[in-house]
């Protein structure tokens, strides 16, 4: 029934596609049809193509072998590999083999499509921007940044108007497809028309060290897609970044989690996680996440050249590909990327602006801080910072210059970045939920707990802590790290070299904006991956000190071996993740995602008991652990800021009363996580808070009102037993 239903779908769905093209896209193009509906020979007749005549990647007036059209091929392709899923969906968690290819080829062509699609959005808008203002690297990177945007406000429409489910996802996907179809006039341009040949002899231009550093970065980019395509292990994706959308999914709009905080603050990246989620797939947020790990490289290498030369734009990208842990955080489902990536883009922008005096780059810009600011409540750092360059270099222009200079900017900000603030005025009526004041399940005493715990990373807080931050960040990485220990690359601290060697004025105002990132990043929580969007401007300004070493083999021999070394290094620690985790075989179907996690995510056999012995009725409070994206049923309530049981038992009740307030809000059963109580007894609870919580646990609650029924090395599963009623 199956296979009748596709070779039924298949060929209409054909048909109707070429029928939308043939109507909208090349109209005035006479077809003649082939064999297949699919294969369109432009022109009457085919005519033979002389060998004199150069040969055009796209299409070409003199040659008839464009038998496929380009400009429908996204959205034909994306209609066939839905088709494809719905057919043979995902692989269920128990089940081996052959399926798990299967799943990696549609996860890695849906992100494929997406981005081709972004790319293709976006470039249709930005041809309407001032035409030789960017490069073809620029205008690629803008084009996919923003049809990204655009694929996020869709869907977060979608959700708020209580159709984020599968079908509308794919529909506007699709109809974006084919209203971003490139048209006959398109191909003409030169930026197309050359885009092959432009890379032909880049490839041959280029220096041996230089095609050395893609290379690596291909094997690096290779070993982060295996990462990406295995079932999601990471703390943060199965805490909020994946289930937050599926949660969504399930409600088919944006609702308020007060249970998992995280998940109701901007979601810009998350909200699009969704649609892979929608058919099954995992690892589409993975591979999209490591797709902008790309695109930061990358940006890198396109603000350094605006700012300085061909080399030190090489040498600052080979920096960013060098730091150690990176390429592993890109393979997880965050949205870090994201966030890093769309603050580059806006300060990339705003350099055009300068160049170019042209509002409209602020308009470009100001849409990419939006979706910095839809990511993460910290991007709003950025974009004060952005404004004030704006208004700095407009000083001494007539005031209603400055003023539109600065709306262009601001109000595109707002635009593509408030309705997620506005959803939660909405919902919660607190525009920055939970992140600051009070709103539904969190109250004065619950901010203050996490707000501590946020403050607990780092060497400390006194003037010397603060004046040593930049030797402990290398010395104790594990104080500034959260899941994974994330050291910066060993090559930025020469970015403190500038004030020596400073040639360049135009390079004064990006220094002023990372010093001015770094000091926002003092006054908050000391984690090292909330300074990932300055990474780029440290490595920039790391390559032009190692540049102005005046001796010729001494600033040889020290490119050579620092940024090779990190680079290796960089490998090494990926390689190394990978063999220890070992996900190849789940990815290939030697064995199950069951057999898989259930070797390398220590809550999984808790969570599997969870799922086969505690009532479906009666819910479940994890203490001090975070995630419950492994949890089948909805009765897990998750502990997301982990400081849960310390605020139920701040004021110590007696454990018949607490037993009593649990049972009345449903909870019967608790997951005590030693694992992670652990970690936050080694690094985050100066005042002995968490002890106290776990003593009163131990030797109060549990001996009087806990029943163990499950444990193992790291979690323990008690069941109340206190009566509900006095």
């Amino acid at each position: 029934m199956r296979r009748r239903l596709f070779f039924l779908i298949i060929p209409v769905s054909f048909q109707i596609i070429r029928s939308f093209q043939n109507r909208y896209c090349f109209p005035e193009i006479h077809r003649r049809a082939d064999l297949f509906p699919w294969r369109v020979v432009a022109g009457p007749h085919p005519v033979a193509r002389s060998k004199k005549q150069p040969y055009n990647f796209f299409m070409s007036q003199n040659s008839p072998k464009f038998n496929i059209q380009v400009s429908v091929f996204p959205a034909l392709y994306l209609s066939v590999l839905i088709l494809l899923r719905i057919l043979f969906p995902e692989r269920t968690d128990l089940q081996a083999g052959p399926g798990a290819v299967w799943d990696a080829f549609f996860s890695i062509n849906l992100t494929l499509l997406v981005v081709l699609t972004a790319s293709l959005t976006g470039w249709k808008i930005i041809a309407r921007l001032a035409p030789g203002a960017l490069s073809l690297l620029e205008t690629m990177l803008f084009s996919t940044a923003l049809g990204i945007a655009i694929i996020s406000l869709v869907y977060f429409l979608l959700g708020i108007l209580g159709f984020y489910n599968r079908t509308a996802m794919s529909v506007s996907l699709l109809l974006l497809s084919l209203w971003a179809a490139p048209r006959k006039q398109d191909f003409n341009e030169p930026v197309i028309k050359n885009f092959f040949q432009t890379l032909r002899s880049s490839w041959t231009d280029i220096q041996p060290w230089k095609k050395i550093l893609l290379l690596c970065w291909t094997l690096l980019a290779g070993l982060v897609s295996i990462l990406a395509l295995a079932p999601p292990i990471d703390y943060d994706s199965l805490m909020y970044h994946l289930q937050g959308p599926r949660i969504f999914l399930e409600a088919g709009s944006i609702v308020l989690i007060p249970e998992i905080w995280q998940a109701n603050g901007p979601l810009a990246a998350e909200i699009i996680y969704g649609f892979g989620l929608s058919y099954g797939s995992t690892s589409f947020a993975g591979l999209l996440h490591a797709c902008f790990w790309i695109m930061l490289i990358l940006v890198t290498f396109a603000i350094a050249r605006r700012v300085s030369t061909p080399e030190a734009a090489w040498l600052s990208m080979a920096i960013v590909l060098g730091i150690p842990a990176l390429p592993i955080f890109a393979s997880w489902s965050y949205n870090d990327f994201f966030w890093a990536a769309y603050e580059m883009f806006a300060v990339l922008g705003v350099l055009v602006w300068l160049k170019e005096k042209q509002n409209s780059w602020l308009v470009l810009s100001g849409a990419m801080s939006g979706l910095a600011m839809g990511s993460k409540y910290m991007a709003l750092g950025s974009v004060f910072l952005l404004v004030v360059a704006v208004a700095w270099n407009n000083k001494k222009k007539p005031f209603r210059y400055w003023l539109t200079a600065i709306l262009s900017y601001g109000f595109t900000a707002a635009l593509f970045g408030m309705p997620w603030y506005i959803k939660n005025l909405v919902l919660a009526g607190n525009p920055v939920y939970p992140f600051a004041f009070d709103g539904p399940g969190y109250d004065s005493l619950r901010q203050n707990l996490h707000i501590g715990f946020l403050h607990s990373f780092g060497a400390g807080q006194s003037l010397i802590d603060t004046l040593l931050i930049p030797v402990m960040v290398y010395v104790k990485p594990e104080r500034f790290s959260t899941s994974f220990n994330e050291v910066p690359s060993m090559i930025f601290p020469l970015a403190l070299f500038y004030p020596a060697w400073r040639k360049h004025k135009r390079l004064d105002g990006l220094a002023l904006y990372a010093l001015a990132q770094s000091l926002l990043w003092l006054m908050g929580s000391h984690q090292t991956r909330f300074l990932r969007p300055v990474f780029p401007i440290f490595a920039i300004f790391a390559a032009q000190t190692l540049l102005a070493i005046r001796s010729t083999r001494i600033k040889r021999n020290l490119i050579i071996s620092l940024v090779s070394s990190m680079i290796v290094v960089s490998i090494i620690l990926t390689g190394r993740y990978l063999f220890y985790y070992r996900p190849f075989k789940a990815v290939v179907g030697l064995e199950s995602k069951d057999q898989y996690l259930t070797k390398v995510l220590l809550n999984y056999k808790a969570t599997k008991f969870i799922n086969n012995q505690i009532p479906t009725d009666q819910n479940i409070q994890f203490l001090w652990r975070g995630q419950s994206y492994y949890c089948l049923h909805d009765n897990c309530i998750p502990d997301s800021t982990q400081i849960d049981w310390l605020w139920m038992t701040a004021s110590r009740p007696d454990p018949s009363v607490l037993a009593r307030e649990l049972k009345a809000d449903n909870i019967h059963y608790l997951l005590h996580s030693q694992a992670d109580l652990r970690w936050f007894l080694k690094y985050h609870d100066p005042q002995g808070l968490h002890l106290e919580a776990e003593r009163y646990l131990l030797d109060q609650f549990a001996p009087q009102c806990g029943e163990l029924i499950y444990s193992d090395r790291d979690y323990d599963v008690y069941r109340i037993t206190c009566p509900s009623s006095p």
